[in-house]
């Protein structure tokens, strides 16, 4: 049985989880590079989508 609670959480969990993975290699010294521009703009895209939502 899938309680729908359990899917909605498990969904935050890994947001939330893919945001921290991002924040932890911008946060380092680093050199510029594709992997870090890609990390930016992941965490711009993902916090402009999720302004408004009340579930944060």
């Amino acid at each position: 049985m899938v309680l729908p609670d359990l899917i909605a959480f498990y969904r935050l969990w890994r947001m939330l989880a893919d945001v921290a993975i991002h924040v932890d290699e911008l946060r380092r010294p680093h050199e510029p590079g594709a992997d870090r521009a890609g990390s930016l703009t992941y965490l711009t895209s993902y916090l402009r989508d999720q302004e408004g939502d009340d579930r944060l």
